[in-house]
């Protein structure tokens, strides 16, 4: 599956940028966690004007990519209606926009004014003997709908399925036709009255919507670009960032060079420059300082660099700070809430499903996946790591592995020896998995864990499609994974919102889960727009909710892989949300003396 964020994930994706690059292996055990460095010390020598990263097999089609290395590249490429902003805390700020949306009081209508003075790259192939232009509000337009018609099973659509009035049927409608290039088709949801005034109509109440805005998915291309270049924007860009592509050489090189008429804030290097790893110049390259950022993804490496997790000579050469992170998602066992038994939402049910939850042998189930400690962590809250309000999920945390504890529980409850009082016979647990790596050792976690409970597992291998099996299945239980596209909250809690409760949605709800009081609450959460007016109420609103999960347990959170990496010293960081995918454009040299 190819989803960054899909639900039903099989595979783990790398990490944020194309520097991650293979799985890691174990390694013994890490120094402790410092803080990625936001700001760096003075260097002697004068600062690099070119940054280098490894990667490969990116595309610079923001309307086509889902994977967050080439989303990353084209927030250097293209800019937003909105962008993350760096500061101490995740706000949303404009870019393209001259503000935040002005909304109408239902909340169905956004209105957006753009700012003066922004030109596109130059390029004579795209825009003839001008070369350039201003961009206009149908540019915003042209872009949506070329996003819509990436669908769901390419780009990021779905982050907006069902949101904007009209424009899923106009996505569906041009694919079915075999038509991708721009047009004057009407859609009503996305207009441009004027050439500095664009208007969303809603279908509901979305404040999301401006974290969408602010995604890269939703990048603004001229439709100049969009029909001279069409699939070619894959290796060419032709946006209004502060960078352009100045060289490409298949998906071996790629290099991105300052827009020195950029309307914003100049960017701090002079050049960013992409090379596959496999060149072997990485050493040369992180040596000289100019190398970013680099994952550790061997235990042979990590030996080179920290041999006996001491600095080595390598490490001290470059002088680059070590440091581990968590991913910015989750693998978690989902109930069936629809299941009369195992889905209870009384006492007796919610004691049930902790009683799973706390038995699941969590460090034994990662390292079958291939993810030893100290490559992942016991996953305990009711949401991922770097996500908005994520301190709030620490405060309602759900237990780790707790044989004795898991127990305890199960004996509160009405099934005390693992029993179905009504029949007398013992309680089965059946969970519908594949073939995959992850299913079966989840499978295989789950008969031990739970057998000293007195509770029988059965898997059930589903066949074809397991989304479908998923949503259609009587099962009691599906594995099921989440990976932020957004710092925000919403990205995670529409997952058992139960309007979308067995849907066919990328977001689905797996678990099946229902609750009116969840429900009214998310409704209200998804409505208010994410900035600093609504910071109150949105917090008091995702704690409220992540309390309902954490009681109601529909889930059982499992593991949260973890990933190390070398920072170069001689880049300035910017504070910033892990997956709001801008780096790039803020990465400055370090200051020097």
């Amino acid at each position: 599956m190819k989803s960054r964020a899909a639900l039903l994930m099989l595979a783990p994706l790398a990490a944020l940028l194309p520097w991650a690059l293979a799985v890691a292996q174990p390694v013994p055990p890490p120094p402790p966690e410092p803080e990625p460095p936001k700001a760096a010390p003075a260097q002697p020598q004068s600062a690099p004007s070119t940054v280098r990263f490894f990667g490969s097999d990116w595309t610079l089609d923001p309307h086509d990519a889902r994977d967050p290395a080439s989303l990353s590249l084209c927030c250097a490429l293209y800019d937003t209606l909105y962008i993350y902003g760096p500061g101490p805390r995740p706000e949303i700020k404009p870019l393209l926009a001259e503000a935040l949306p002005e909304v109408s009081e239902d909340g169905l209508a956004w209105t957006i004014r753009l700012r003066k003075g922004v030109r596109f790259h130059n390029s004579a192939a795209v825009f003839g003997t001008d070369k350039s232009r201003e961009l206009k509000a149908r540019d915003v337009v042209d872009s949506l709908k070329r996003l819509s018609r990436s669908g769901t099973e390419r780009g990021m659509y779905w982050l907006i399925q069902g949101i904007i009035q009209g424009l899923d049927d106009y996505g569906r409608r041009t694919r079915d036709e075999l038509q991708f290039g721009a047009d004057d088709v009407t859609v009503a949801g996305v207009s441009a009255p004027d050439d500095r005034t664009v208007v969303l109509k809603l279908t509901r109440p979305f404040g999301a919507l401006l974290t969408v805005l602010a995604h890269p998915c939703t990048s603004v291309i001229p439709r100049e670009a969009m029909d001279a270049l069409g699939s070619g924007l894959a290796a060419r860009a032709v946006g209004s960032g502060p960078y352009r592509v100045h060289a490409v050489a298949g998906n071996s090189l790629l290099v991105l060079k300052r827009f020195e008429d950029y309307w914003g804030e100049k960017p701090g290097f002079e050049r960013i420059v992409y090379s596959d790893e496999a060149s072997g110049r990485w050493e040369q390259y992180f040596e000289s300082g100019q190398t970013a950022v680099m994952r550790i993804y061997s235990t042979q490496l990590l030996e080179r660099i920290l041999p006996g997790n001491k600095p080595g000579p390598l490490l001290q050469k470059t002088g680059c700070t070590p440091v581990w992170s968590d991913e910015t998602g989750m693998y978690f066992l989902a109930f069936n809430m629809e299941d009369p038994l195992w889905g209870a939402l009384d006492d007796d049910g919610r004691l049930l499903r902790k009683a799973v939850s706390l038995a699941v042998q969590r460090p034994e189930y990662a390292a079958a996946c291939g993810y030893a400690e100290p490559w992942s962590r016991q996953a305990t809250t009711p949401m991922p790591p770097h996500t908005e309000f994520d301190d709030l999920a620490a405060r309602h945390d759900m237990g780790g592995t707790d044989a004795k504890a898991a127990k305890a529980a199960l004996d509160a409850s009405k099934y005390k020896g693992g029993k179905d009082p009504a029949t007398g016979a013992p309680l089965v647990l059946e969970v519908a998995l594949t073939n995959a790596t992850m299913h079966n050792a989840l499978g295989k976690n789950l008969k031990q864990a739970l057998q000293p409970l007195g509770i029988t597992v059965v898997t059930r291998v589903a066949r074809g499609d397991y989304r479908e099996t998923v949503r259609t299945s009587k099962a009691h239980a599906f594995f099921a994974g989440w990976f932020m596209d957004s710092p925000d909250a919403q990205n995670f809690l529409q997952l058992f919102w139960g309007a979308n409760a067995a849907s066919r949605a990328e977001f689905t709800n797996t678990a099946r889960y229902r609750s009116e009081e969840y429900d009214r609450l998310y409704r209200e959460f998804e409505a208010l727009l994410p900035s600093t007016a609504n910071e109150t109420r949105r917090r008091e609103l995702a704690d409220a909710l992540l309390a309902l999960l954490a009681r109601d347990r529909p889930l059982a959170p499992l593991f949260v892989m973890r990933h190390a990496h070398l920072y170069s010293r001689q880049v300035q960081w910017p504070d910033l949300p892990v997956t709001s995918l801008h780096e790039l454009r803020h990465l400055k040299p370090a200051k020097t003396e």
